[in-house]
């Protein structure tokens, strides 16, 4: 059995198999815009419940890219026992261990896709506005400033005139800001700044700005906040990275010199 779930037939149907789906939820993802953003902002198994009702296709498709990607999971796991360790321990070369060392890096980075997207915790589209606090994934948030230096018309406009008025030459990202406190009772003092992307990190804990809004009855600007709590993001950029590097390094150790022509 285990022999059959490492052949390379199955890894190419699951790569297809993957690839269509990932071509397919494109147009699904135009159709149901709310569903796929609602993926974003919950935690996974909220989602699944509410999903269902409101679109029991995308769900569906959800489920089977989830089935693939754990088909293509095993089928690696197979061919490491079966295809790549041996020869990796009977050769004395670096590059049988190397292309082993890959397919392990590449089941770490699918493993931690899933323990990110089944485990993390989510709590998203929180507006505030300076002053104001918020409890959020067992932390407490203080807003002590919130800072917009552009033009306040961008966020007065409606929302599909702001995509066409943020560019680059009327939005800086480093002009726009907002000054935060986790837990304010113990770090006083230890307020952090946070842009568009620079989102706030603390521990396992992160706050990312998704954008700037304007109270017209405050006459202030606040911002919208998502706030994530998950214990693999450190792990899952390492590995990443590694992976990156022991490619680059495959690469160079299996490179071949075009032979010169005459």
């Amino acid at each position: 059995m285990i022999h059959r779930l490492s052949t390379t037939r199955l890894t190419w149907y699951s790569l297809a198999a993957l690839i269509a789906l990932l071509a397919a939820g494109m147009p699904l993802s135009l159709a149901n815009k709310s569903v796929f953003t609602a993926l974003n902002h919950e935690n996974l198994f909220d989602w699944l419940g509410t999903s269902w009702q409101e679109a029991p296709l995308v769900t569906a498709w959800f489920t089977g890219l989830c089935l693939v990607a754990f088909i293509l999971l095993v089928n690696g796991v197979c061919c490491c026992l079966t295809r790549q360790l041996a020869p990796a321990i009977k050769t004395k070369g670096s590059r049988q261990w190397l292309f082993l060392a890959l397919h392990l890096l590449f089941l770490a980075v699918l493993v931690c896709h899933g323990l990110t997207l089944g485990l993390s915790k989510k709590s998203s589209q929180v507006t505030l506005f300076a002053g104001q606090t918020h409890k959020a994934l067992g932390y407490e948030i203080k807003v002590n400033q919130v800072v917009f230096s552009d033009e306040i018309a961008i966020l007065t406009a409606p929302k599909n005139h702001q995509r066409k008025m943020m560019v680059k030459e009327r939005v800086g990202l480093d002009h726009n800001w907002a000054q935060l406190l986790v837990d304010p009772k113990k770090n006083q003092n230890d307020a952090r700044t946070l842009y568009m992307l620079s989102p706030l990190r603390q521990d396992f804990f992160q706050a990312t700005i998704t954008e700037f809004v304007y109270d017209k009855k405050k006459g202030q600007p606040g911002i919208t906040l998502n706030f994530t709590r998950n214990y693999f993001n450190l792990f899952f950029f390492s590995v990443y990275a590694v992976m990156i590097l022991a490619l680059a390094g495959f690469t160079v150790l299996t490179w071949k010199k075009p032979a010169l022509g005459r």
